[in-house]
Protein backbone atom coordinates (compact mmCIF):
# COMPACT_ATOMS: atom_id res chain seq x y z
CA UNK A 1 0.00 0.00 0.00
CA UNK A 2 1.40 3.39 -1.03
CA UNK A 3 0.73 6.54 0.43
CA UNK A 4 -0.69 9.10 -1.56
CA UNK A 5 0.68 12.04 0.31
CA UNK A 6 3.90 10.91 0.78
CA UNK A 7 4.33 8.71 -2.63
CA UNK A 8 6.49 5.99 -0.76
CA UNK A 9 5.53 2.61 0.97
CA UNK A 10 3.66 2.54 4.46
CA UNK A 11 6.21 1.60 7.01
CA UNK A 12 9.45 2.97 5.20
CA UNK A 13 10.92 5.84 6.04
CA UNK A 14 12.10 8.51 3.74
CA UNK A 15 15.48 9.90 2.94
CA UNK A 16 14.16 13.48 2.72
CA UNK A 17 12.27 13.55 5.52
CA UNK A 18 14.81 15.62 8.92
CA UNK A 19 12.40 15.75 11.25
CA UNK A 20 9.67 17.98 12.93
CA UNK A 21 10.59 21.28 11.09
CA UNK A 22 12.33 20.19 8.08
CA UNK A 23 15.14 21.80 6.93
CA UNK A 24 15.09 24.22 9.47
CA UNK A 25 15.89 22.49 12.05
CA UNK A 26 19.28 21.12 10.50
CA UNK A 27 20.08 24.76 9.90
CA UNK A 28 19.17 25.51 13.67
CA UNK A 29 21.37 22.86 14.49
CA UNK A 30 24.18 23.90 12.66
CA UNK A 31 24.03 27.61 13.79
CA UNK A 32 23.88 26.41 17.65
CA UNK A 33 27.80 24.81 17.00
CA UNK A 34 28.49 27.94 15.15
CA UNK A 35 27.27 29.62 17.92
CA UNK A 36 28.96 27.34 20.62
CA UNK A 37 32.32 28.02 18.85
CA UNK A 38 31.79 31.82 18.75
CA UNK A 39 31.82 31.67 22.51
CA UNK A 40 27.64 32.40 22.91
CA UNK A 41 25.94 30.14 25.51
CA UNK A 42 22.81 27.62 24.27
CA UNK A 43 21.15 25.16 25.39
CA UNK A 44 22.08 21.34 24.90
CA UNK A 45 19.87 19.33 22.17
CA UNK A 46 19.12 16.63 24.47
CA UNK A 47 16.66 19.26 26.36
CA UNK A 48 13.11 19.56 25.53
CA UNK A 49 11.95 21.27 22.35
CA UNK A 50 10.10 23.87 24.08
CA UNK A 51 12.55 24.99 26.66
CA UNK A 52 15.13 24.86 23.61
CA UNK A 53 12.91 27.24 21.60
CA UNK A 54 12.46 29.99 24.26
CA UNK A 55 16.60 30.36 24.94
CA UNK A 56 16.98 29.86 21.61
CA UNK A 57 15.03 33.29 20.73
CA UNK A 58 15.94 35.10 23.87
CA UNK A 59 19.60 33.91 23.70
CA UNK A 60 20.55 37.33 21.94
CA UNK A 61 18.98 39.54 24.42
CA UNK A 62 22.06 39.73 26.36
CA UNK A 63 23.95 42.66 26.11
CA UNK A 64 26.65 43.20 24.64
CA UNK A 65 29.64 45.10 26.12
CA UNK A 66 32.60 46.20 23.99
CA UNK A 67 34.84 43.97 27.03
CA UNK A 68 33.89 40.45 25.10
CA UNK A 69 34.18 42.20 21.60
CA UNK A 70 37.14 40.79 19.61
CA UNK A 71 37.41 42.77 16.43
CA UNK A 72 38.63 41.15 13.73
CA UNK A 73 41.26 41.76 11.22
CA UNK A 74 38.77 43.09 8.59
CA UNK A 75 36.79 45.48 11.35
CA UNK A 76 40.20 47.21 11.89
CA UNK A 77 40.94 47.33 8.97
CA UNK A 78 37.73 49.70 8.23
CA UNK A 79 38.67 51.86 11.67
CA UNK A 80 41.88 52.50 9.83
CA UNK A 81 40.90 53.25 6.49
CA UNK A 82 37.59 55.59 7.90
CA UNK A 83 39.29 56.96 11.05
CA UNK A 84 36.48 55.07 13.25
CA UNK A 85 36.90 53.83 16.60
CA UNK A 86 35.22 52.07 19.62
CA UNK A 87 33.06 53.63 22.20
CA UNK A 88 36.25 52.68 24.78
CA UNK A 89 37.25 56.33 23.67
CA UNK A 90 34.74 58.58 25.23
CA UNK A 91 35.23 60.02 28.34
CA UNK A 92 33.07 62.56 30.35
CA UNK A 93 32.73 65.98 29.25
CA UNK A 94 34.35 68.12 32.06
CA UNK A 95 32.97 71.15 30.10
CA UNK A 96 29.41 70.47 30.84
CA UNK A 97 27.73 71.94 34.05
CA UNK A 98 24.55 70.68 35.13
CA UNK A 99 23.49 71.59 38.20
CA UNK A 100 20.72 70.93 39.32
CA UNK A 101 20.62 67.32 37.12
CA UNK A 102 17.39 66.27 37.80
CA UNK A 103 16.91 63.94 34.49
CA UNK A 104 20.49 62.66 35.59
CA UNK A 105 22.11 63.03 32.36
CA UNK A 106 25.41 61.97 31.71
CA UNK A 107 27.23 63.43 28.82
CA UNK A 108 30.18 61.48 27.42
CA UNK A 109 32.47 62.72 23.70
CA UNK A 110 35.32 62.41 21.89
CA UNK A 111 37.13 64.32 19.31
CA UNK A 112 36.40 60.94 17.20
CA UNK A 113 33.86 59.33 15.30
CA UNK A 114 33.05 56.15 17.32
CA UNK A 115 30.32 53.15 16.71
CA UNK A 116 27.46 52.77 18.37
CA UNK A 117 27.03 50.87 21.09
CA UNK A 118 24.08 48.52 19.49
CA UNK A 119 26.43 48.24 16.51
CA UNK A 120 29.47 46.13 18.31
CA UNK A 121 27.55 43.00 18.46
CA UNK A 122 27.98 43.16 14.49
CA UNK A 123 31.98 43.66 14.61
CA UNK A 124 33.69 40.63 16.34
CA UNK A 125 36.22 38.49 14.64
CA UNK A 126 33.48 36.45 12.91
CA UNK A 127 32.18 38.36 9.75
CA UNK A 128 28.71 38.19 10.11
CA UNK A 129 26.04 38.83 6.58
CA UNK A 130 24.86 42.21 8.60
CA UNK A 131 28.31 43.30 8.57
CA UNK A 132 28.68 44.97 5.20
CA UNK A 133 25.67 46.81 5.75
CA UNK A 134 26.86 48.47 9.16
CA UNK A 135 29.91 49.43 7.69
CA UNK A 136 28.01 50.97 4.65
CA UNK A 137 25.86 52.83 7.28
CA UNK A 138 29.05 54.28 8.72
CA UNK A 139 30.79 55.38 5.81
CA UNK A 140 27.29 57.47 4.45
CA UNK A 141 27.40 58.63 8.16
CA UNK A 142 31.12 60.13 7.67
CA UNK A 143 29.23 62.75 5.95
CA UNK A 144 28.18 64.42 9.01
CA UNK A 145 30.94 65.86 11.09
CA UNK A 146 28.94 65.58 14.38
CA UNK A 147 27.58 61.84 15.54
CA UNK A 148 25.33 61.93 18.83
CA UNK A 149 23.22 58.78 20.42
CA UNK A 150 20.99 59.50 23.10
CA UNK A 151 20.19 56.30 25.62
CA UNK A 152 18.48 55.70 28.50
CA UNK A 153 19.40 53.81 31.62
CA UNK A 154 16.82 50.85 31.19
CA UNK A 155 15.24 51.24 35.21
CA UNK A 156 11.83 51.48 34.16
CA UNK A 157 9.42 50.20 31.39
CA UNK A 158 10.91 49.90 27.58
CA UNK A 159 7.95 53.12 26.84
CA UNK A 160 9.18 55.74 28.96
CA UNK A 161 12.81 54.97 28.49
CA UNK A 162 11.91 55.57 24.28
CA UNK A 163 10.19 58.10 24.87
CA UNK A 164 12.78 59.69 27.70
CA UNK A 165 15.79 59.36 25.39
CA UNK A 166 13.36 60.75 21.93
CA UNK A 167 12.59 63.64 23.69
CA UNK A 168 16.24 64.52 24.85
CA UNK A 169 17.61 64.12 21.41
CA UNK A 170 14.75 66.27 19.93
CA UNK A 171 15.73 69.17 22.85
CA UNK A 172 19.50 68.46 21.79
CA UNK A 173 18.52 68.97 18.36
CA UNK A 174 16.92 72.60 19.18
CA UNK A 175 19.64 73.38 21.08
CA UNK A 176 21.96 73.36 18.24
CA UNK A 177 19.78 75.37 16.34
CA UNK A 178 19.66 77.74 18.84
CA UNK A 179 23.19 78.11 19.12
CA UNK A 180 23.34 78.32 15.02
CA UNK A 181 24.37 74.58 13.66
CA UNK A 182 22.15 72.25 11.47
CA UNK A 183 21.33 68.74 13.02
CA UNK A 184 24.88 67.33 11.51
CA UNK A 185 26.88 70.01 13.51
CA UNK A 186 27.66 72.22 10.84
CA UNK A 187 27.72 75.84 11.37
CA UNK A 188 25.22 77.55 9.75
CA UNK A 189 27.13 81.21 9.73
CA UNK A 190 30.70 80.96 8.40
CA UNK A 191 31.77 84.17 9.38
CA UNK A 192 32.95 83.09 12.67
CA UNK A 193 36.06 81.25 13.31
CA UNK A 194 33.57 78.26 14.26
CA UNK A 195 32.85 76.40 10.80
CA UNK A 196 31.30 73.04 12.78
CA UNK A 197 32.04 70.27 15.46
CA UNK A 198 33.52 67.46 14.79
CA UNK A 199 33.35 63.84 17.52
CA UNK A 200 30.72 62.01 18.77
CA UNK A 201 28.35 62.94 21.55
CA UNK A 202 27.00 60.46 23.67
CA UNK A 203 23.87 61.29 25.91
CA UNK A 204 22.67 58.65 28.56
CA UNK A 205 19.49 59.55 30.68
CA UNK A 206 19.52 58.22 34.00
CA UNK A 207 16.00 58.92 35.16
CA UNK A 208 13.56 58.41 31.63
CA UNK A 209 10.51 58.98 33.18
CA UNK A 210 11.34 62.62 34.50
CA UNK A 211 12.18 63.10 30.87
CA UNK A 212 8.98 62.37 29.90
CA UNK A 213 6.99 64.13 32.50
CA UNK A 214 9.13 67.62 32.24
CA UNK A 215 8.15 70.10 30.15
CA UNK A 216 10.05 70.52 26.75
CA UNK A 217 11.06 74.67 27.16
CA UNK A 218 13.14 73.32 30.46
CA UNK A 219 14.75 70.32 28.68
CA UNK A 220 15.71 72.67 26.17
CA UNK A 221 17.16 74.79 28.78
CA UNK A 222 19.69 71.52 30.17
CA UNK A 223 20.49 70.67 26.68
CA UNK A 224 21.48 74.57 25.81
CA UNK A 225 24.17 74.19 28.43
CA UNK A 226 25.27 70.41 26.78
CA UNK A 227 25.41 72.17 23.90
CA UNK A 228 27.83 75.43 25.62
CA UNK A 229 30.02 72.67 26.80
CA UNK A 230 30.99 70.50 23.97
CA UNK A 231 31.33 74.00 21.74
CA UNK A 232 34.34 74.38 23.32
CA UNK A 233 35.72 71.00 22.99
CA UNK A 234 34.67 69.94 19.56
CA UNK A 235 34.98 72.73 17.40
CA UNK A 236 36.63 73.31 14.24
CA UNK A 237 37.98 76.19 12.17
CA UNK A 238 38.00 76.26 8.20
CA UNK A 239 41.23 73.98 7.86
CA UNK A 240 39.46 71.20 10.21
CA UNK A 241 42.25 71.96 13.26
CA UNK A 242 40.31 71.71 16.68
CA UNK A 243 40.18 75.33 18.21
CA UNK A 244 40.64 74.05 22.17
CA UNK A 245 41.79 70.47 21.49
CA UNK A 246 40.63 68.17 23.96
CA UNK A 247 44.25 66.61 24.57
CA UNK A 248 45.23 70.71 26.13
CA UNK A 249 42.79 70.68 28.67
CA UNK A 250 42.97 69.34 32.29
CA UNK A 251 42.60 66.13 32.41
CA UNK A 252 39.57 64.44 32.94
CA UNK A 253 39.56 61.19 35.87
CA UNK A 254 36.07 60.63 35.52
CA UNK A 255 34.49 57.46 34.43
CA UNK A 256 35.31 55.48 31.11
CA UNK A 257 32.38 54.72 28.62
CA UNK A 258 32.87 50.88 29.20
CA UNK A 259 32.43 51.03 33.24
CA UNK A 260 29.73 53.50 32.73
CA UNK A 261 27.76 51.27 30.31
CA UNK A 262 28.91 48.37 32.91
CA UNK A 263 27.16 50.52 36.24
CA UNK A 264 24.18 51.03 33.45
CA UNK A 265 23.99 46.96 33.12
CA UNK A 266 24.20 46.41 36.65
CA UNK A 267 21.54 48.96 37.67
CA UNK A 268 19.37 47.29 35.26
CA UNK A 269 20.14 43.95 36.65
CA UNK A 270 19.34 44.93 40.00
CA UNK A 271 16.30 47.12 39.56
CA UNK A 272 14.79 43.70 37.84
CA UNK A 273 15.81 41.39 40.49
CA UNK A 274 14.37 43.70 43.04
CA UNK A 275 10.91 43.57 41.12
CA UNK A 276 10.91 40.24 41.33
CA UNK A 277 11.37 39.73 44.90
CA UNK A 278 8.67 42.12 45.43
CA UNK A 279 6.14 40.08 42.98
CA UNK A 280 7.09 36.81 45.68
Amino acid sequence: MTSLRLSRPLGKPWLGYYGRYGQYERYATLQRRVSNERGFTFTDESRSKSAQARNYSTSFSVPTSEGVIQPGTHVLDFCRKYQISFPSVLRRASGVQLTPNPLGIGVMISEKHCFNKHSLKYLDKYEQPFTKTIFDIYIAQKKQPLWYSVFSVPVTTPLPCKEGARRLRHAFRDALAARGYDRDGRKMDTDGPIVDMHGTVSLICGNPKAACNLKFPELVKHTNKIVAGIENMLARDKYGVFINPIQNQKSNKGQSARTAWKTMDRSSKDKAQNRARAYR
